[in-house]
C-alpha cells in the first residue's frame, strides 16, 4: 500500500508541477541556509580527540600585583615562567607540557628556496602524546633531548614537503634563525578541529605549527614569545629578568586520570601557599584547574556570532516551513474534489491521512537532495574565502544523515495541518459540488 500511495504522489506532483517545485525549492533553501550554519557550530563544538579531552587540564593562578586595578582578579590565561618551571619539577601529572609560540626564520637548503620566516612551537615531548600527534616519520625527540634543550625539531607534513620534497628528511638538519636542528620526526597529516593549544595566540580552526623545538632550547636560545604576553607590575630590561618578571605568556597542560584530579588540585594550592610565604601571588586564595570545555568557553571557541547565526538560520527555515505549509494547503484544497471521490468509494479518514502525508515525504525527499546540493555549494563557497574556513567547511556523515532528517520532519510537519483538512473532506457535499 505504500509504494501504491508514493505512486499517487509521484503522479499528483507531476499533475501540478509548479506548486510541487515551488514547495521543494523553499523548502531546500531553508535546509541549506540552516545546514551551512549548523556544520560551522557543529565542527567547531566538536570534541577533536574523543576519550583523550576529558583528561586534559590546564592549571591556572592568580599572579596579580597587589596594587592591581579593579576588575583584574581571577586566573590568569597563561602562565609566568616562574610558576612554569615549579610545575614542571613538581611533577604529579601523567603527562605535562608547557609551551609557546615561536617564529624563525628558516634557512632552507633546497635549491631555489628562500629564507623565510615560519611560526612554530616551542614545547614539551609530552605534548605529541597529550594532543595524538600522528607521525608518518620518525617521531618525538627523547626526554633527556627534552630536559637538555638539544637542537632537535620535529616538522608538520606540509613544511617538511616544502622543504624537502619527496626526500626522506629524518636525521637531516633543518636552519632555524641560523642554527642547524636535526629532525627527529615529521607528522602526518593533521589538522585537529578545534585547535585545543595556542588559542590566545592563534584560530581554534587554525592549523598546526609548522615545526616544534624543545621549550628549554627555546627559552636558552633567549627566542621571544610570538603571542600574547601580559604583564604586572614593572620589570627590568634583558632576558632574564623577563623569565623572573610577572609576566604571563606560557600555556601549560598536563593530563591527568580522574582519580589523579584531586591529588593536583591539592598540589596546585600547595604551589600557591609556597608562593605567597616567598612573597607572590599576594591575591591568590587558591589555584584553578580549567577542564578543556572551560579552556574553549574562556577563549570563545564557539562565538556568540556563530551561535546567533545558527539560531537565524533555523529562524529562516521555520518561516520557509510556514510557507510550505501554504503550498501544501493550497494544493490539497484544489483536490477537494479528488477527495471526495475516494471517500464515497470507500477510503477512509486515515487512508487520505496517510496519503497526503506520504506526498509530504516525497516533498521532503525532494527538499533534502536540493538542499544537500545547496549546502555542499555554500561550503564549498565558504571554504573557497581562506584555509582556516575549509577546515570547518565540511560536511560529515552525522550533519548528512541531520540534513535529510530535518527536512523530511519539516516536510511532514509542514503537511500535518494540510493533511488533516484535506481528510475532513465530507464526500456528499464534494459529490454534490460536482
Amino acid at each position: 500500500m505504500l509504494l501504491h500511495y508514493v505512486h499517487l504522489a509521484l503522479r499528483s506532483l507531476r499533475r501540478n508541477p509548479l506548486l510541487a517545485a515551488l514547495a521543494v525549492l523553499i523548502l531546500a533553501l531553508g535546509i541549506a541556509a540552516s545546514m551551512t550554519s549548523l556544520t560551522v557550530l557543529h565542527i567547531l563544538s566538536a570534541d577533536p580527540m574523543p576519550g583523550q579531552t576529558s583528561r586534559l587540564h590546564v592549571p591556572a593562578f592568580d599572579n596579580s600585583a597587589a596594587d592591581r586595578r579593579e576588575g583584574d582578579s581571577g586566573p590568569a590565561l597563561m602562565l609566568s615562567w616562574q610558576d612554569t618551571q615549579a610545575l614542571l619539577a613538581r611533577g604529579g601529572a601523567q603527562r605535562q607540557a608547557a609551551m609557546y609560540g615561536v617564529g624563525l626564520t628558516v634557512n632552507p637548503q633546497r635549491a631555489g628556496l628562500p629564507s623565510f620566516l615560519e611560526t612554530g612551537l616551542a614545547t614539551g615531548v609530552d605534548f605529541f602524546a597529550m594532543f595524538q600527534a600522528p607521525f608518518a616519520r620518525g617521531g618525538p625527540w627523547s626526554a633527556d633531548d627534552d630536559a637538555q634543550g638539544r637542537d632537535v625539531v620535529v616538522l608538520s607534513a606540509p613544511f617538511a614537503e616544502k622543504l624537502f620534497g619527496s626526500a626522506d628528511p629524518l636525521g637531516a638538519t633543518v636552519m632555524l634563525k641560523d642554527r642547524p636542528y636535526r629532525v627527529a620526526g615529521v607528522l602526518a597529516p593533521w589538522r585537529p578541529v578545534p585547535r585545543l593549544w595556542r588559542l590566545s595566540g592563534g584560530s581554534p580552526i587554525g592549523p598546526v605549527e609548522a615545526y616544534m623545538i624543545p621549550l628549554r632550547n627555546a627559552i636558552a636560545r633567549e627566542l621571544p614569545n610570538d603571542g600574547w604576553t601580559s604583564c604586572s607590575g614593572s620589570r627590568e630590561p634583558g632576558w632574564d629578568a623577563f623569565l623572573r618578571a610577572e609576566c604571563n605568556w606560557l600555556e601549560y597542560w598536563v593530563e591527568l586520570e580522574p582519580v589523579q584530579v584531586p591529588a593536583y588540585r591539592a598540589l596546585l594550592d600547595a604551589h600557591v601557599e609556597e608562593q605567597r610565604r616567598l612573597g607572590r601571588m599576594p591575591n591568590a586564595q587558591h589555584a584553578w584547574l580549567r577542564t578543556v570545555q572551560e579552556r574553549a568557553k574562556e577563549f570563545n571557541v564557539v562565538g556568540e556570532d556563530t551561535r546567533l547565526q545558527a539560531a537565524l538560520s533555523l529562524a529562516f527555515l521555520a518561516a520557509c516551513l510556514v510557507n510550505v505549509v501554504g503550498l501544501l494547503a493550497a494544493r490539497y484544497a484544489n483536490r477537494a474534489g479528488e477527495i471526495g471521490v475516494r471517500r464515497a468509494l470507500g477510503a477512509s479518514r486515515r487512508q487520505v491521512m496517510l496519503q497526503f502525508l506520504v506526498e509530504s515525504g516525497v516533498v521532503g525527499l525532494a527538499g533534502a537532495a536540493l538542499g544537500l546540493l545547496m549546502t555542499w555549494g555554500g561550503l564549498a563557497l565558504m571554504g573557497r574565502r581562506g584555509e582556516n574556513l575549509a577546515a570547518v567547511a565540511q560536511l560529515d556523515a552525522p550533519m548528512l544523515a541531520l540534513t535529510v532528517a530535518l527536512s523530511l520532519a519539516g516536510a511532514l510537519a509542514a503537511g500535518l495541518w494540510p493533511t488533516w483538512r484535506a481528510s475532513r473532506v465530507r464526500p456528499a457535499m464534494q459529490l454534490k459540488s460536482q
